[in-house]
């Protein structure tokens, strides 16, 4: 059989009914002292006994009776006052650690959220790490750095999924795939972005290509990252910057410092 599960305040009538019970038994055994018999004295000494060990209160009473009752001589009723001494004693104990244990336990503070740490340079910024975030908290993050039209919605706008999606496809940091598209782009407000798809500045034959969905571009750039890293053995931000891969060398300090803005705002805010 399953037993019922005991709250405080089940434990609690139960100790203030067994609180009244013992005392009764007290009351009731002190009216009928007087109309026993020496003989039976030491069975209202163990009765007391008993009701006290339930109540200190009660074990007070039941000294106080059994001391009276000693002026016999006998040993047995001077042996149980002894023993009903120390019951009130550790009754004290019992009690006090019992309502110590069903007190409301204090609730911890929680700890504080850890935040990806901010890089301080575009050399700390590697372009194949993993960023372990939920594409909630990166598509709050990168939704508070776009610019919104009124005439046409932003394609950037709630691709966090994308980006993390391709990202982790081709082993690409997630955090640099968002801030070059959001350098590149002009935070989703550029032309390319608007007409062609082109979140990422990819470049074509012809100049900027065009892509069917923003998902095809956001794809392009994770696969050329991937293969600047693998072929190339670019493995940070600066040194993807400076080899001209994927910008002209004469604009690869502007280009640089515009990325790690946008770096270093969603880190922030991770």
């Amino acid at each position: 059989m399953k037993l019922p599960r005991i709250n405080n305040v089940g434990l609690n009538n139960a100790m203030s009914y067994t609180l009244r019970s013992s005392k009764n038994i007290v009351n009731n055994t002190r009216r009928c002292v007087k109309q026993i018999g020496s003989q039976s004295r030491k069975v209202v000494a163990a009765t007391m006994i008993v009701s006290g060990s339930l109540n200190p209160t009660a074990s007070k009473a039941a000294i106080n009776l059994t001391s009276n009752m000693s002026g016999s001589g006998d040993a047995f009723i001077k042996s149980v006052s002894d023993v009903a001494s120390d019951m009130v004693s550790s009754n004290k104990v019992a009690m006090k650690s019992e309502i110590s244990s069903t007190a409301t336990p204090v609730k911890k503070a929680a700890k504080p959220k850890m935040k990806t740490p901010v890089v301080k340079s575009a050399k700390e910024v590697r372009i194949m790490d993993n960023v372990h975030k939920s594409p909630q908290e990166m598509n709050v993050a990168l939704n508070s750095l776009l610019v919104r039209k009124t005439a046409q919605a932003n394609p950037l706008k709630n691709k966090a999924g994308l980006f993390i999606t391709k990202a982790n496809k081709y082993g690409v940091n997630p955090v640099v795939l968002m801030a070059i598209s959001l350098a590149e782009s002009a935070r989703g407000t550029s032309s390319a972005a608007i007409k062609k798809n082109n979140v990422g500045g990819i470049m074509g034959q012809r100049g900027l290509r065009k892509f069917e969905k923003v998902e095809d571009c956001i794809e392009k750039m994770a696969e050329t990252l991937s293969n600047h890293h693998n072929k190339l053995n670019i493995d940070t931000l600066e040194e993807l910057g400076r080899s001209g891969k994927y910008c002209n060398k004469s604009a690869s300090a502007t280009w640089i410092k515009h990325v790690m803005f946008y770096v270093k705002k969603l880190s922030s805010s991770l």
